[in-house]
């Protein structure tokens, strides 16, 4: 939007006369006052309400943010403020890391298996189980099978021409969202919400959204020939992770499907607003009025965000106020639900025509400052009216947002703590002697802490006095086995309360786990059996976030893509935690098959190179094509029987010439040689068997 043209709105009603003095009003009451005039064309009773739904929902959610600060606090090593000032000042501090361990180990193994080594997807697309396609397409399919083969084609053939045709649509599909995946990064975007998922119990994705793209591509000019740069605009699905910090979603209910609505919070520069401003989906005078009534911004830190500035190492000393967020302005945007009656007054300019197709409630998508709408639309994506997924790492019954690891485990990490706590204070009184001098009964001059070997204290004092020490010296006992076997104890209850075992993390552990991890087989079954929970979290993060969110790019290319040859009735597959489990399956039965199977009798049935492609393709490791072929299994052995055969005659030969002693060699040899087409050199007269080099008489 032109600054000229909001200005001549802002001069029809700058002339408002003010409802107050304005010349006995402080300069602060004179602001608000100038600014609710200037802002009054844009105020409206809805956005009065809907303010106050996001105030609600901001506070509600104040009890998890205190959650979330201890968490990070535990994943970051640092003691929550009141447990700190009660530690001793002359005692340990130390702060021994093992939530983060425990983070960091789950976030691997879950990209491990979000997104494998060898480029495979954890979803797939297929058709659903009587695929559908258009009319006059199957017209044109039923006409193209009766120029082949001139006969009408019956319901059965034109039945698996339209399962050829939607699997080879299904393929297309799957492989353009993949490359629309590809190109937003999807791999960054799951790892921060895996992340967050873990740390704070609760991951966030947000999308499709729209993101329009330009591109330079090099065209040829038909006319004459030359190759020219031309900007190709285009849009472009993304898919963008949440920050927990940032998304207030309806705290009445306990699960996303049921809420109302889900508030986003952001935070925009002066010059990010005013760009928003000339966009036109969003309401750019009432952006600019805003912007010109509060010209230093309206955003404020919020509790949690002094917490996290005063556990950050960047920040500067205690006690230093944090710089103001100067022209900040925050922005609220809100998916969810209104009422019919409701968006017909926030979207005059539908028509009557498209809210007989809708229930009672319509999926809105708002935009706000402070009780301003900047920008109100219906959701354009079918079936994704919340375009939010969330992932838990623990759901329960209690709330809209999970329990991360560092909460689990948050008594097992205070006490492993304190353990180690007292262990280094037992460590350092312990390391030597404390020793107790009588000053009275030393001579002067005598310091009693200037210690070295064969030191020799004088001292003073008679009578009772004599009998008396004059230095005593005091050796404390240590207990560190003690505090070590306490540390191990609760290292343990770490491991057990967050299903997480070290083994998983590639340590070691005899004490915990029996000795099992000594031996190979020993670790391979600790790993299995971690497995057993990784299986459920892998599901958790398919129903909640992958299916939901293909699914929703599903529909986007369907409503929005221009190319027909992708679109179709398809299912979704989400197949993280299927393939997981069916690998191990299948490897558990392949070594079982090939231990019951490894005897004379059985193996002349077997075709091992069927097992060893399976056992590969377990692994991951099938195309990198080390395994031979059919055909250069019998090439190979084709070449080893012919060159077995040689040596073998070869054999022969040498034996009959040793066994010549003199005279002319033997008709059996020359028949040897002819058979090999080999010269005997001289009449064969004579021949020596040490001549003989490789098949040649020399």
């Amino acid at each position: 939007m032109a600054r000229d043209e909001y200005n001549k709105t802002f001069d029809e009603i700058k002339d408002v006369e003010p409802t107050r003095d304005v010349e006995h009003m402080d300069k602060e009451a004179q602001k608000q006052q100038v600014a609710s005039i200037t802002l009054a064309p844009f105020q409206t009773d809805l956005g009065i309400r809907m303010d106050a739904e996001w105030k609600e929902a901001e506070s509600s959610k104040l009890f998890d943010e205190k959650r979330f600060i201890r968490s990070l606090r535990q994943y970051r090593g640092q003691y929550d403020p009141e447990v700190y000032s009660k530690i001793h000042p002359n005692r340990s501090k130390a702060f021994i890391r093992l939530t983060r361990t425990k983070v960091k180990t789950y976030d691997a193994r879950m990209m491990d298996i979000k997104f494998p080594a060898n480029d495979d997807k954890d979803w797939n697309i297929s058709n659903t189980p009587v695929p559908e396609l258009d009319s006059r397409l199957l017209n044109d399919l039923a006409v193209q099978v009766f120029e082949q083969t001139g006969v009408v084609p019956t319901e059965e053939q034109v039945r698996a021409i339209v399962g050829k045709v939607a699997d080879t649509k299904a393929k297309l599909m799957e492989n353009e969202i993949n490359d629309q995946l590809q190109e937003f990064d999807y791999r960054n975007v799951i790892r921060q919400v895996i992340h967050s998922g873990h740390l704070y119990g609760t991951g966030v994705l947000k999308g499709p959204m729209v993101k329009q793209v330009v591109s330079k591509r090099w065209h040829q000019d038909p006319n004459d020939g030359s190759w020219k740069q031309v900007k190709v605009t285009r849009l472009v699905p993304i898919a963008q992770f949440v920050s927990i910090w940032d998304i207030y979603p309806d705290q009445s209910v306990k699960d996303v499907l049921d809420a109302r609505y889900i508030w986003q919070k952001h935070l925009f520069s002066k010059n990010r607003l005013y760009k928003l401003s000339l966009r036109q989906d969003f309401k750019g005078k009432a952006i600019l009025a805003y912007m010109d009534a509060h010209p230093d911004g309206n955003a404020e830190y919020k509790h949690y965000e002094s917490e996290l500035r005063d556990m950050s190492s960047n920040t500067a000393a205690d006690g230093d106020d944090a710089p103001p967020k100067k022209e900040k302005y925050e922005v609220h945007e809100r998916w969810g639900f209104l009422s019919i009656e409701n968006a017909k007054e926030l979207l005059p300019k539908v028509g009557d025509d498209v809210w007989d197709e809708m229930g009672p409630e319509v999926a809105v998508n708002l935009w706000m400052i402070d009780t301003i709408i900047i920008k109100a639309i219906v959701s354009p994506v079918e079936g994704a009216e919340l375009p939010y997924y969330f992932y838990y790492f623990d759901k329960d019954e209690t709330g809209i947002f999970g329990d991360g690891i560092p909460e689990i485990m948050r008594d097992p990490q205070t006490l492993y703590n304190a353990s180690v706590r007292a262990m280094l204070d037992n460590a350092a009184i312990s390391a030597g002697p404390i020793i107790e001098a009588n000053i009275d009964l030393l001579a002067d001059g005598e310091d009693p802490t200037a210690l070295f070997p064969f030191r020799v204290f004088q001292r003073i004092g008679s009578g009772i006095e004599a009998g008396q020490q004059a230095i005593r010296v005091t050796k404390l006992p240590s207990y560190t086995n003690e505090f070590l076997g306490l540390v191990d104890f609760f290292q343990s209850t770490a491991d057990e309360s967050t299903t997480i075992p070290r083994a998983l993390s590639g340590t070691q552990a005899d004490s915990a786990m029996g000795g099992a991890a000594k031996t190979a087989t020993g670790m391979s079954m600790l790993i299995g059996a971690s497995n057993i929970t990784l299986k459920d979290q892998v599901h958790f993060f398919d129903e909640g976030v992958t299916k939901k969110f293909i699914k929703a790019m599903y529909f986007w290319n369907m409503e929005f893509n221009n190319k027909e040859d992708i679109k179709g009735d398809f299912n979704i597959v989400a197949r993280g935690s299927k393939s997981m489990i069916a690998k191990e399956v299948k490897m558990e039965q392949i070594n079982q098959f090939l231990a019951l199977t490894n005897n004379e009798i059985d193996l002349k049935y077997i075709k091992r190179d069927i097992l060893l492609r399976e056992l590969a393709d377990v692994f991951d490791l099938d195309k990198l094509g080390f395994i031979r072929t059919e055909e250069e299994v019998q090439q190979l052995e084709q070449q080893q029987a012919e060159s077995a055969k040689r040596q073998q005659d070869m054999g022969m030969l040498l034996e009959a010439m040793k066994a010549e002693s003199s005279g002319h060699v033997p008709n059996a040899v020359q028949r040897v040689a002819q058979m090999f087409g080999i010269q005997l050199p001289g009449g064969a007269q004579n021949v020596n068997p040490d001549e003989v080099q490789g098949g040649q008489l020399g």
